[in-house]
């Protein structure tokens, strides 16, 4: 059965990839809406949406998806685009990018985000505690419980892009953030940080942090363990944004005016095999510079202090852990990696190589 199953939903991506090619050919963008193994075609991504039930996966071909305002999301559903990077999206026809915002309600909890390029922000409010986004590169995702402090949202991320900032709203309590590029993280209470790249560290409190390259100017409440930490300049003066209560385990902390740092402070913070060295980026990365690039390579280099010096015996950093960034952020549904379209008698020729992903 799980076999018939499995081929069943093969073969229907199968179609309505053929479908979306159609499309594709004409020029227009397309949206696909699997309701119970029916599909329904869409060019418009607010009507995809407001069509789809709980449970609907919606696939969005290549190309641009621009919204005239924040898109509202109510209901638990699932959005795949081909990818955010150039290079493994070839032969879709490039990658899918959403131009505006989305908003997720409570009655969206359970929803699941992958494989997306979103110029603006990805709200979450009070009562969503199960979504994930994985494999996107996203401006920022905004945290927010409108009903008081209270919160608890758990919002899961991995293998992601955060352009500016992670905004917990002084109310997000269980953000759990794994291998993924952050620009700034900002009024969290709470959550995890493992094997990521940080840049600002700004009120994190109760969080921990582990395994993770951080080059930050300020911070608060976190756990981080394994982190690669720098810039590291208002942790302990700057009583706005001082940190209190958070865990250090194997953070790599560079370019940082704080040398050395006991700990526990008095500020309640712990910890213990963190790393202060002023480095430089091309002395630790194979290959990058201060703020995320496509075409950088950010594996750790052999001779760097990061090498094998996280918990588990890993890299410290996106490229730690038994399964490492996934290069390219290749979504976890089928991906296309060849396409060739022919006509023969006025017949629509498809010849379409897929390969499964594990994770």
């Amino acid at each position: 059965m799980k076999n018939f199953t499995q081929i069943r939903c093969l073969g229907l991506f199968l179609m309505m990839i053929s479908m979306m090619n159609c499309f594709a050919q004409s020029g227009l963008e397309v949206i696909t809406v699997d309701h119970l193994g029916t599909p329904r075609f869409f060019t418009r991504l607010d009507s995809a949406v407001n069509f789809a039930q709980n449970d609907d996966v919606i696939y969005l071909s290549s190309g641009v998806f621009t919204l005239s305002d924040t898109l509202a999301v109510s209901k638990r559903i699932k959005l795949y685009g081909v990818g955010h990077y150039a290079d493994s999206t070839t032969a879709t026809g490039g990658i899918t990018k959403i131009i505006g915002s989305l908003r997720f309600a409570s009655a969206s909890d359970g929803s699941f985000f992958s494989g997306i390029y979103l110029t603006g922000n990805l709200i979450t409010l009070s009562g969503v505690t199960k979504m994930s986004i994985i494999y996107s590169s996203i401006e920022s995702i905004s945290v927010f419980d409108p009903n008081g402090p209270l919160g608890s949202n758990v919002i899961y991320i991995s293998d992601c892009v955060i352009r500016t900032a992670i905004d917990g709203k002084l109310v997000a309590r269980r953000i759990q953030c794994k291998r993924s590029h952050v620009n700034n993280i900002s009024n969290v209470e709470g959550g995890s940080y493992d094997h990521c790249l940080i840049n600002y560290l700004c009120h994190v409190n109760n969080t921990s942090f582990s395994n993770n390259y951080c080059y930050a100017n300020a911070l608060t409440t976190v756990n981080y363990n394994n982190c690669t930490l720098g810039y590291f300049i208002n942790l302990l003066q700057n009583s706005q944004a001082a940190s209190h209560n958070n865990s250090f385990i194997n953070n790599f902390f560079t370019n940082s005016m704080v040398t050395s740092w006991t700990l526990p402070d008095a500020l309640g913070n712990t910890g213990s095999g963190n790393i202060f060295f002023n480095t430089s980026w091309s002395a630790t990365f194979v290959n990058a510079s201060s703020s995320f690039s496509y075409s950088s390579d950010y594996h750790i280099k052999a001779t760097s202090v990061a090498k094998n010096a996280a918990t588990d015996g890993t890299d410290i950093g996106v490229y730690g852990t038994m399964e490492p960034y996934k290069n390219g952020a290749v979504p976890d549904n089928p991906h296309i990696y060849f396409k060739q379209i022919t006509t023969n008698n006025n017949t629509l020729q498809l010849n379409i190589k897929v390969s499964a992903q594990d994770r």
